[in-house]
């Protein structure tokens, strides 16, 4: 069983808020044995899958479920395993596995979609496989299961991915670090917010239907209503259930909604269906921040 206990943690790496204190682990190396076990959460932005991440990470059994797979990590991930800055994808996900499993055996990551697709892409293109040729996970990682991490309320989901995409303010550990309440969200951004994430978690189930996946599927809104019963789930699933308690410290994360989250969904679910559904090639723009067209390819013969 497991109970929340309150206790001041610090972050282990800057590159995104993943929770505790390395050095309280035992000591790894890329000479260590590869895990027996791998723990996939496959989710989409907005998710709850940091909140996820950094309870499983406290639990000590669920290696360290961070993005080891999000392209601009690469370089910064190699780096700290001693690898060449742009080492093979065999030799990357070898030591990321075992680098950061725990003590049991067990590693753990978290993907979004299109750090599924880099992946699949990638380890395709190595192994010499054709154009859309399918990669099934279950040959690079141990025994792996997923954890699909969604949100039953898409529409809310939205509105807080446009509010953090817009103010660069993902996550919130304590009151002062909210955002300002705007309230003048562009309501047609938000329906492609929305329209991305049905996308992406769409393209999640085909690919999970169509590999040897064994799934559990996690809503976020259990996980929030329910931190260590739904937590207790994903242990069961692994496989890795507690004869005892284990005290948990209660998470840093906390929520972003606020009652000016309430009144933009209120503005937005009585205009949804009239706004423009996402056009294909439709893309975020960082320095703009906003949905903007793809650039067409360049025409190189003149």
């Amino acid at each position: 069983m497991l109970t929340l206990r309150h206790e001041s943690r610090s972050p282990i790496a800057s590159l995104t808020p993943l929770f505790g204190d390395r050095a309280a682990r035992p000591a790894r190396s890329a000479d260590g044995e590869q895990p027996n076990l791998s723990c996939l959460i496959a989710t989409m932005p907005r998710s709850g899958s940091w909140l996820l991440a950094e309870i499983l990470w406290n639990s000590a059994l669920v290696g360290e479920p961070h993005e080891y797979f999000r392209p601009d990590f690469v370089e910064l991930w190699a780096a700290e395993w001693a690898l060449p800055p742009k080492p093979s994808i065999r030799r990357y996900i070898d030591a990321a596995m075992a680098w950061t499993q725990s003590a049991n055996g067990v590693f753990a990551a978290k993907l979004h979609w299109y750090q599924l697709d880099w992946l699949t892409r990638t380890i395709a293109a190595e192994a010499g496989l054709g154009a859309g040729s399918a990669v099934d996970l279950a040959d690079w990682f141990p025994d792996p299961r997923y954890v699909l991490l969604r949100r039953r309320n898409t529409a809310r989901q939205a509105i807080s991915y446009c509010k953090a995409a817009t103010t660069g303010i993902w996550f919130v550990t304590g009151a002062g670090d909210r955002s300002s309440a705007a309230e003048d969200y562009d309501l047609q951004q938000i329906r492609w917010f929305e329209d991305a994430l049905i996308d992406h978690e769409s393209r999640w189930r085909m690919y999970l239907g169509g590999c040897r996946a064994t799934l559990l599927e996690v809503c976020y809104e259990d996980l929030a209503a329910d931190l260590t019963g739904t937590v207790q789930q994903v242990l069961d699933f692994l496989g890795l259930a507690t004869d005892g308690e284990i005290p948990l410290p209660a998470p840093r994360l906390r929520a972003q909604s606020d009652a000016s989250t309430d009144r933009v969904l209120s503005r937005y679910l009585a205009v949804r269906d009239e706004l423009e559904p996402r056009p294909a090639g439709m893309q975020w723009c960082e320095r703009t921040r906003r949905f903007v067209k793809a650039p067409a390819p360049a025409n190189n013969h003149r």
